[in-house]
């Protein structure tokens, strides 16, 4: 691979991720809207500063009345079949809305990085 093929993959990256981050946000509010609270981008795509070795990470806050088990069975089978579409990995955090707010008040890392870094509903 050339210098230049290698500078256009590393371009297009980015948006690639972007593309996969909001197809499997529309997906979590297609089949989970009802429990679903919030889908918040964190990471280095929120950031900006993706390249071709990053994942997309996503934190699905869910209501306090969801099944958890079947929520996240969903949320896995999302996140595969976007990694297989994009050939990427997909990274879907879920906390109920509880003990997000309880590790939020505790600032906790991975939820203060969801919290300042994150775009929600991507």
């Amino acid at each position: 691979m050339s210098t230049d093929d290698h500078s256009d993959r590393e371009a297009r990256e980015p948006a690639r991720l972007r593309e996969a981050a909001a197809t499997a946000t529309e997906r979590i509010q297609n089949r989970l809207g009802d429990v679903v609270e919030t889908v918040t981008l964190f990471g280095s795509v929120a950031r900006g500063d993706a390249t071709a070795d990053s994942d997309v990470d996503l934190l699905v806050v869910i209501n306090e009345t969801a099944e958890f088990t079947h929520v996240d069975d969903q949320l896995l089978e999302i996140a595969y079949d976007v990694s297989l579409e994009y050939d990427c990995r997909v990274e879907i955090h879920s906390l109920r809305a509880d003990e997000f707010t309880a590790r939020k008040e505790r600032g906790e890392p991975f939820v203060s990085a969801a919290v300042t870094e994150g775009k929600s509903d991507v």
